[in-house]
């Protein structure tokens, strides 16, 4: 060894006797070392108690203690404080309340290690806080805990500002128990429970807890957790209310703006409708235009309804008459359309399984024209109608009245003048002076008067009905052409038509399907004006006649009543003729066709008292000839020709035929 050498050895060692053991350099390095890399307490406690650092004193000790300590505190702070600030982002980021909620249970749980965790929500009317949201609950019952405030863990925190735990639920006697809920905690296996209060707008409206299924004392920090995690709940809760309000004031406005749209297009629609209905009133078209509008409005099949087309069984709107009427009896007690099922009349049977349910009906909706307490008209609308179609049908209504007030004082108008015009006709002067101004107001009727002009009598007990009805169907089948009037107790019509009874039997049609009783005589036709006088006469005759035999609801003409017709004008050779055709004509027209005599046959049986075998004596023929004749004669002139009262009728024709060679 160098002299240098040994000097220094010997100032280490005077230096070592006179400050005692030294710690070594690396030993003291490798402590601050562990302290720099966040080595846990007990890492450091084995590095502190080995023998590199046995030196080092007590007090040099308990520092780099009590230095490591302190950093593992602050990292788990840091660690906590970045869980809570994880959740705090993930819980903004969710929109849904509940997906929230279920986030910070989950992170309470999760922070604070404990087996379970739940929140809950105050019900301030029962006075009760109950489990809303639960992570690692596994008993139902424990899941739909409702506890009272102040009882329990849970009561007690949902009713208070602060923070409650307890080590062992079960066991800690400072708690307010209730028997159900110990039996839900203890099937749960729960023994120590922390939770926190939520807080919204100073009121508490909940608790966030978390629970272990061991005894466990919770420290500060995790309790200050928790509070900060019950404090996220609170604001994510607050903002979902708050969110949930505005969207709720956001739809509230929206459907205020769409119903103030949908006003306004109502309103344009309705402006547009009446407009069109002025149009159509204006347009001097009648009912038909007006329907049409109103079909075109509404989008639907429509139909109108006059008050005289709802009696009877059906209405020539092809509807159900009487339930059509029931819906307009409705319409008229409300002031607004009625809505039905009706049977279309093309449905309609006398066969009673035909008029079962299960036919097809149609949803009809009906508004009726109402003025005063009378139904003028219906309007038939086919389906159920909205709230504006019904309002745009109620202002259809309006304008049917007005038309058919307005056809009505047109009507009465023209009644009458047709009602003057006939009884100038009537007149016993009508074909002197006044002969020039009748022509030309009969002219305006359709009516020459040098022109064949028969005349129909309508005898009935209700007049209006009458004269409505027939009104309508010269109207229809005559094309307008006539005049119709009431005239002394009864309705008239003057027609040229060469054929009445069918116009009659129109008229008697109609009245029976109204169920109007009335009798119909037909007479004419008649050569020119001064004829009608006499026609008129007969035809009334001939409608008394019908009534005073108690044939309702008939028809007839001078030929069609055989011998009664005959005593009503047994001067009249041309009725002669009618009564024969009308009699016994299908067997006159088959002996002409065929050469047979059937007509002879007839009278010579009849003259026999309806004897075939005098018949056959007279006639010299065979019986079984006579029969045979029979036979085909009950083919020719209906069965019961020889039977009743058409005996004498067709007797009293075929002597009219044999005295005047007809």
């Amino acid at each position: 060894m160098s002299d240098d050498g040994s000097a220094s050895a010997a100032q280490s060692r005077a230096a070592t006797s006179s400050t005692g053991p030294t710690v070594p350099a690396h030993a003291v390095e490798s402590v601050l070392t562990a302290l720099a890399s966040e080595a846990d307490v007990a890492a450091l406690d084995a590095l502190l108690a080995g023998p590199d650092l046995r030196h080092l004193s007590p007090a040099a000790r308990q520092a780099m203690r009590t230095i490591g300590h302190t950093l593992a505190e602050a990292r788990s702070r840091q660690a906590l404080l970045n869980a809570i600030y994880e959740t705090a982002l993930e819980i903004t980021a969710k929109r849904d309340r509940e997906a929230a909620i279920r986030t910070i249970v989950r992170s309470a749980r999760t922070i604070v290690g404990s087996d379970m965790a739940y929140l809950s929500l105050n019900d301030y009317a029962t006075e009760e806080t109950y489990i809303h949201t639960t992570d690692g609950v596994v008993t139902s019952a424990y899941r739909s805990l409702r506890m009272p405030f102040g009882t329990g863990i849970l009561g007690a925190v949902a009713d208070s500002d602060v923070p409650a735990a307890t080590r062992d639920y079960l066991a800690d006697e400072s708690v307010h128990h209730i028997a159900s809920v110990d039996e839900a905690v203890r099937a749960e296996g729960v023994r120590a429970i922390l939770g926190a209060p939520l807080h919204v707008e100073g009121r508490v409206i909940g608790a966030l807890l978390v629970a272990d299924r061991y005894p466990r004392s919770y420290d500060h920090d995790q309790a200050s957790t928790l509070n900060s995690l019950a404090s996220l709940a609170a604001v994510a809760l607050e903002t979902a209310q708050l969110v949930e309000s505005l969207h709720h004031s956001l739809d509230q406005a929206r459907h205020a703006e769409a119903e103030s749209r949908r006003h306004v297009t109502d309103l344009q629609r309705l402006e547009r409708a009446d407009a069109a209905l002025v149009s159509a009133l204006s347009s001097m078209e009648g009912l038909s235009r007006i329907e049409a509008e109103v079909a075109t409005i509404l989008g639907t099949d429509v139909q109108m309804v006059t008050a005289d087309m709802l009696s009877g069984a059906r209405t020539t709107a092809g509807h159900d008459a009487r339930r059509l009427s029931e819906l307009a009896q409705e319409s008229r007690r409300t002031g607004e359309p009625a809505t039905g099922d009706l049977r279309p009349a093309d449905q309609r049977s006398t066969d009673p399984e035909a008029n079962s349910p299960a036919q097809t009906r149609m949803t009809t909706t009906v508004m009726a024209a109402v003025v005063g307490d009378k139904v003028l008209g219906v309007i038939c609308a086919s389906g159920p109608l909205s709230a504006l179609d019904g309002l745009i049908l109620q202002r259809a209504a309006t304008t049917l009245i007005a038309q058919l007030l307005f056809d009505q004082a047109i009507a009465e108008a023209g009644t009458r003048e047709q009602s003057e015009l006939l009884d100038l006709v009537l007149a016993e002067d009508a074909t002197g002076p006044s002969l020039p101004v009748l022509q030309r107001k009969l002219a305006e009727h359709g009516i020459h008067v040098e022109a064949s002009l028969a005349v129909l009598i309508v005898d009935s007990q209700e007049p209006e009905t009458a004269h409505a009805v027939v009104a309508r169907v010269v109207h229809e089948t005559a094309a307008g052409v006539g005049l119709v009037a009431s005239h002394r107790g009864h309705v008239c019509a003057l027609l040229p038509s060469e054929a009445p009874s069918h116009i009659g039997t129109e008229i008697s049609t109609e009245l029976q399907r109204r169920n109007v009783a009335a009798t119909v005589g037909c007479a004419g036709p008649g050569r020119g004006i001064a004829s009608v006088r006499d026609t008129h006469e007969r035809a009334h005759r001939l409608a008394r006649a019908l009534r005073l035999l108690g044939r309702e609801g008939e028809v007839a003409t001078e030929s069609m009543l055989g011998s009664v017709g005959l005593v009503l004008g047994a001067q009249d050779t041309a009725l002669h003729r009618a009564i024969v055709q009308d009699t016994i004509g299908p067997a006159l027209v088959y002996d002409t066709e065929h050469g047979t005599s059937m007509a002879p046959t007839a009278l010579a049986y009849l003259d026999a008292n309806r004897s075939v075998a005098a018949t056959a004596a007279r006639l010299h023929l065979h019986q079984n000839t006579v029969r045979q004749r029979l036979d085909k004669l009950d083919r020719l002139l209906g069965a019961d020709w020889r039977d009743g009262t058409r005996v004498l009728d067709v007797h009293l024709a075929l002597r009219l035929w044999q005295l005047s060679h007809l």
